[in-house]
Order: structure tokens, then C-alpha cells, then sequence
């Protein structure tokens, strides 16, 4: 019999070395991301969190080691179309920034349609998605430059969204938010996740919350602490050790955590 063909992973890193001035910011980091993952990416400050995903995205020194996007090298991957991404700035340069939120969302299918006066219907179709997927479609007409901090932030959510692409990288994405509109993202990207099979990295400070919501945990602190889904965080041992019970209880969020915390 032939083998099942083995689906081509979004993401591969191994020995990935990032370096800046010479320190390691990222040290031998080695994870593979398969089709349809939700990943929260933690770490403390400083742990190589952002470097990693500007690694991805070519935006970092050259890195040593591999790391590959569907299965190309990622200093050679030229698929943008297949990856969204919302970095962890989004502040227009001026408050009288000249676009509307629509054209601002409009520019995540750039990949698509780069070059043409007006959108086809299927790139209008999957701006209007993003609109609602965000919330923003009664801001359409509005300038970028005139909203709030979290409006602003929603509008670069929805452009990520527009691509519909079949990666998604998010780097602090709910930093301005306000708590129940967060919420309502974090079911956005779980419905993209679920609905569409799209993989995402999402990259938080938020490590007692990011259980709710994505499959595995990636830890970073330049080095790879752990990566795996939240259960075998939980019944890690060595996590255990290296964080403490409650602590490791608070990420994992899973009841019958080692040492009786939680009901059994």
C-alpha cells in the first residue's frame, strides 16, 4: 500500500539561532507547526517572542539553522498571499492618516489583486467578512487616523483577516483592546481556526488566558522551554519544576493538575 501523503506543515524551525550584535535572541529553537494548529506563543519580555515571527517574515537578521513555510525555505518563500499578519505596532504615522477603515482592510488583499483600480467581487466579498469579523462595518467610511487606540487595532485585525489566509501571524494582537471586545476576537479566531483550518501563532503576555482559546503552547525564553499542547503542560513534571504548581495550573488551565489544584 502507499503511504498517506503527509500534509505540509505551515511551519518548521530547527536549530533556529537568531542573532543580533552577536547575542543569541533566539538559541537552537526547534518546533514544527502542523495544519490547523492554534498556537500561543509566551515568553517573558525579552524571550525572542517577536523575533520569531519577524524571522518567519524575513524581518530579522538571517537566521541560522532552518525554518521553513509550507515546506520552502523561508528566506526564499514568496507565497505572501498565504500569510496574514498583524504586528505589534499598528499606529499610523499621523492622526490625519488619509485612508478610510475600508481601505485600510482593503490593502490584506493587495496580494490578490495588486495593481487594479477597483477590487474584484470576491476581494470586496472577503473585505466584507473581515469587516464583520472585526465589528468595524459601521466605521467603513471613517478615517483611519481619527479613531481610538482599540478601533485602530481592530481595523489592523481585520486587514490581517481579509487575506483569509491560510497562516496567520499575530503578535500581541489584543494589547489595546477593551475586555469585551477581546472577547469577541478571541471567538473570531477560534471560528477562523475551526471553520477554515487556518493556523495561527499568536503571540501574548497573556499566559493565564491564552489556554482558553489556543491548542498548543509554544514557551519561549530564547531558548525553547516548551512546546505541546496545554494537557501535557499540565502533566509535565519538568514544567512543573520550572514553574510551580500553580503557576503551570494557571497556564494550562486544565483541572486535576499535578499537586490537587482544581477539582478532581
Amino acid at each position: 500500500m502507499t503511504a498517506p501523503v503527509q500534509p505540509v506543515a505551515p511551519v518548521v524551525a530547527k536549530d533556529l539561532t537568531v542573532r543580533f550584535g552577536g547575542a543569541a535572541v533566539l538559541d537552537r529553537v526547534s518546533f514544527r507547526v502542523g495544519p490547523g494548529d492554534y498556537v500561543g506563543v509566551v515568553g517573558p519580555n525579552g524571550s525572542g517572542k517577536t523575533t520569531l515571527i519577524r524571522a518567519l517574515l524575513g524581518l530579522s537578521p538571517p537566521p541560522e539553522g532552518r525554518l521553513e513555510l509550507f515546506g520552502e525555505p523561508a528566506a526564499s518563500f514568496r507565497q505572501w498571499r498565504r500569510i496574514g499578519y498583524l504586528p505589534q505596532s499598528t499606529t499610523p504615522p499621523m492622526p490625519r492618516f488619509p485612508a478610510t477603515v475600508e481601505e485600510i482592510v482593503a490593502c490584506g488583499r493587495l496580494p490578490h489583486a495588486a495593481g487594479r483600480m477597483r477590487l474584484p467581487a470576491a476581494d470586496r466579498a472577503a473585505v466584507e467578512r473581515a469587516l464583520a469579523a472585526a465589528g468595524i462595518a459601521d466605521l467603513r467610511r471613517t478615517p483611519v487616523g481619527s479613531l481610538s487606540g482599540g478601533q485602530r487595532q481592530r481595523v489592523f485585525v481585520a486587514r490581517a483577516l481579509a487575506a483569509e489566509p491560510d497562516l496567520l501571524l499575530l503578535d500581541e494582537p489584543t494589547v489595546a483592546l477593551d475586555p469585551v471586545y477581546r472577547d469577541d476576537f478571541y471567538r473570531t479566531l477560534g471560528a477562523w481556526n475551526r471553520e477554515r483550518g487556518t493556523t495561527i501563532l499568536l503571540v501574548t503576555h497573556d499566559s493565564a488566558t491564552i489556554g482558553h482559546h489556543a491548542s498548543k503552547l509554544l514557551y519561549l525564553d530564547r531558548s525553547l522551554v516548551f512546546f505541546g499542547s496545554f494537557a501535557d503542560f499540565c502533566a509535565s513534571p519538568a514544567m512543573t519544576q520550572r514553574f510551580g504548581e500553580f503557576q503551570q495550573h494557571m497556564v494550562c488551565h486544565q483541572h486535576g493538575c499535578p499537586g490537587g489544584l482544581g477539582p478532581q
